[in-house]
């Protein structure tokens, strides 16, 4: 999960809004303890969760987790630009 914390935490700095983002180990627990996060996603066995707002938003395998959550980043970023 470090590697994911640490490629996610670079991008954030290319990010020019205030955007709260939750990576988070387990998907049992993942939904509530994110749920004052933005956007978050909650790792599982090969698949995880993608969660907006406290609300599970779509199911991911686990390959295709990081690239999503970059994506709706950017759509965050693109929908609160100053």
């Amino acid at each position: 999960m470090q590697p994911v914390v640490k490629e996610i935490e670079q991008f954030l700095q290319t990010i020019d809004c205030d955007i709260n983002v939750a990576i988070m180990g387990c998907a049992v627990n993942g939904p509530g303890e994110a749920k004052h996060a933005d956007i978050a996603i909650a790792g599982g066995n090969k698949e995880g969760l993608l969660i907006k707002k406290g609300k599970i938003i779509e199911k991911l395998p686990q390959d295709m987790m990081v690239s999503r959550l970059k994506a709706e980043i950017l759509a965050f970023a693109k929908q609160h630009a100053s």
